[in-house]
């Protein structure tokens, strides 16, 4: 769903979601939600009031691609919304180990859309991700990705002075991939951060 312009709590920006606005003493919930079309575009079926972000989606290929795991405002004396439900309780304990390591939950989301099968029902797709999730978290002890400065802005994506996780290099046309605040990967010039070639050839 990355192309599409998503509507509603999400930002108008192309494969991104913010939380915008919102109470942060609320409990956040970890789901699988459906998508919906409207004619402003997609975005996932929840009540206009909750603020979400999005976590891992399975391929588009998948027979089953209507859906998408969310991260949503909940209110735990409210019942959970018609057609949502919730990741299994290991799931979401790896998820929320990985919000504090963003490149295992961002490389995770690009692996898990790469991996996962034709038919993907939604018990599958968890285990895909807890698979990947466990294999990135534990790799990051010998991890090579590190903080960055970015020097330039890019609306919706990157803000200069922030520091983002440098997950990657391609010496052919000298472009990092980047981690945003919201869990995507990105590739931009090395030009954009406060960066050397010499320093990442060193490391990837």
């Amino acid at each position: 769903m990355d192309s599409c312009e998503w509507i509603g709590n999400s930002s108008q920006c192309s494969g991104l979601s913010f939380l915008e606005n919102k109470e942060y003493n609320q409990t956040m919930k970890y789901c699988y939600v459906n998508w919906k079309q409207t004619p402003d575009g997609f975005t996932p079926d929840l009540p206009e009031d909750k603020g979400f972000a999005l976590i891992a989606e399975p391929s588009e290929r998948a027979i089953c691609a209507g859906y998408a795991l969310f991260k949503f405002d909940y209110d735990y004396d409210e019942p959970l919304p018609q057609n949502v439900h919730e990741v299994p309780e290991e799931l979401e304990t790896l998820i929320m180990s990985a919000e504090d390591y963003p490149p295992a939950l961002a490389l995770t989301r690009d692996r898990a859309e790469k991996e996962s099968p034709p038919e993907c029902n939604q018990e599958t797709f968890s285990a895909i991700l807890i698979q990947i999730l466990t294999e990135e978290l534990e790799k990051q002890t010998e991890s090579k990705y590190f903080l960055a400065k970015a020097i330039k802005d890019e609306i919706g994506y990157l803000c200069s002075g922030g520091y983002y996780w440098i997950v990657g290099y391609d010496p052919i046309d000298k472009f990092v991939s980047w981690v945003s605040w919201d869990f995507f990967v990105y590739r931009n010039p090395i030009g954009d951060f406060e960066l050397s070639e010499e320093e990442l050839i060193s490391r990837f």
